[in-house]
């Protein structure tokens, strides 16, 4: 059955109050405009605000006042003096409060949600939540400190928003537990599986990058070796060659000797016989070449030696650290399939592996990855919530992360230069909200193949209204459709 609604019958001002009226503000960007006109009349006439929009638009780039600034001067417009600052105050209160309309009206058919925060340097801290089905982002704004109270008050007007809520993803903060329990009592916790295999893998992948090492330093030097050898007796065969070409020299010279009646011991036979002259030389050449290479192959062999040596002892190095690897490896694998639900009867699993572990902890090689894997599933029980249930088995295991925070922290750490030209806490209020309302209503294309912004992918029709025109709207006319 679709649920429909109508936002465009009821009066906005009491939505926002007398004080931030949407009329006050329009009025308000009115008067600015005119203390800037532009010279291409053009602009200006289609839309009487257009240089106020304008500049909201270039702030969501993002680009800086002083950015906006340069950019203006192309136009010869002087914004040295233009309020930066108490327009964003006054666009973020209007932000703000389309945002809670927005929030009241999904924030019965939220199902599953993410919870993390962003950061900008040590201090600077944004707190996030996030609707995982849609990427909507539910709620953002700066916290001094990421103390549970503090986390607790940020997010105590959420508290009854959700009825529906059945899942809150988180990272591995120790802090989250209690923060859940108070705020949404009943909901289930699911920490984040890559949080949690990546808490892992930090000492899995030191046992796997020694074996890795040695391994490879096995395989050059084994190929070094086989090289070697083929070298060898490419020398060998190329020395007997020379030989051969040796003995044939010294039978033809032994003939001509005959022939010609030269006695053994005979002088000047060189200067007399230039025929024997020319054989003598070849064959001086043939017994250096021998010898040269005579000396390289000795070189070679000793090689050869060096080379198997090493080899012999690196395969020596190779086996406990193949035996570690390999046990880890399992362990590894055997702790993933129970983390992603993946074995049948998790009771009967959890207990397999708590023994496993326990006879593994006595081998001092694995004991580090070990203790961890034994710290995981003793202090972070909540990375299991939904490995032992069976009613939340429809989620994909690849869905049990927080995957949606990080893609909006991506987008958002290129926002958060902008903070510094806004420094006070109100100012820091109204940069998140024109954030959430941009990033809301701004159509992203998903791998489902759609363009829509995360606000449509509830059914809300935004009339073709951009953030920076939902700002400026009299009445908000969306259409709310959810199935």
């Amino acid at each position: 059955m679709a649920i429909m609604y109508s936002m465009s019958n009821v009066p906005f001002n009491s939505k926002i109050g007398k004080i931030n009226s949407k009329t006050a503000f329009v009025e308000y960007c009115t008067h600015l405009e005119s203390q800037y006109p532009m010279i291409d009349s053009d602009i200006t006439t289609s839309d009487p605000l257009w240089l106020i929009k304008d500049i909201l638009y270039h702030l969501m780039l993002p680009l800086t006042p002083n950015g906006i600034r340069e950019y203006y001067r192309y136009y010869a417009l002087d914004l040295t003096t233009f309020p930066f600052q108490a327009l964003i105050e006054r666009a973020g209160l209007i932000a703000e409060k389309i945002n809670e309309l927005l929030l009241s009206k999904v924030g019965e058919v939220i199902v599953y949600t993410e919870d993390d925060e962003t950061f900008k340097g040590r201090y600077t801290i944004f707190l996030v939540v996030i609707d995982k089905t849609t990427g909507f982002l539910l709620f953002f704004k700066q916290i001094p400190n990421r103390k549970q109270e503090t986390i607790t008050s940020a997010l105590e007007p959420l508290r009854n928003l959700f009825p529906n809520l059945k899942i809150v993803f988180t990272d591995l903060a120790v802090y989250y537990p209690k923060v859940l329990a108070d705020l949404f009592p009943g909901v289930d916790h699911q920490l984040c599986l890559i949080h949690g295999l990546r808490a892992l893998f930090g000492e899995y992948n030191k046992i796997r990058h020694r074996y890795n090492k040695v391994l490879g330093n096995r395989m050059i030097k084994s190929r070094q070796l086989h090289d070697l050898k083929l070298t060898i007796r490419y020398r060998q065969k190329k020395q007997a060659n020379k030989k051969r070409a040796l003995q044939k020299s010294i039978d033809k010279r032994d003939a001509l000797y005959q022939a010609l009646g030269i006695g053994p011991n005979q002088k000047g036979i060189n200067q007399q016989y230039p025929q024997v002259k020319k054989i003598t030389g070849r064959i001086n050449v043939y017994r250096t070449e021998i010898r040269s290479m005579g000396k390289t192959l000795a070189h070679n062999y000793t090689k050869r030696r060096e080379f198997e040596q090493e080899l012999m002892k690196l395969g020596d190095e190779e086996k406990p650290l193949w035996a570690k690897y390999m046990e880890s490896r399992r362990l590894w694998k055997r702790f993933k399939s129970l983390l992603r639900g993946e074995l049948p009867d998790f009771p009967s699993a959890w207990e397999k592996i708590t023994q496993i572990l326990q006879k593994a902890y006595k081998k001092k090689e694995i004991r580090a990855f070990v203790a961890k894997i034994q710290h995981l599933m003793k202090d972070y029980p909540d990375l299991f919530t939904l490995a032992k249930q069976n009613k939340e088995k429809i989620l994909a295991p690849n869905f049990w992360n927080t995957n949606r925070v990080e893609s909006f922290n991506s987008i958002f750490r290129s926002f958060s230069d902008l903070r510094r030209h806004f420094p006070c806490p109100a100012q820091s209020d109204a940069i998140c909200a024109l954030f959430q309302l941009y990033y809301n209503t701004t159509p992203r294309r998903s791998k489902q193949g759609d363009c829509l912004s995360p606000i449509e992918r509830f059914g809300v029709n935004l009339h073709g209204k951009s953030w920076v025109q939902l700002l400026f709207e009299p009445v908000p006319r969306i259409l709310i459709t959810t199935v």
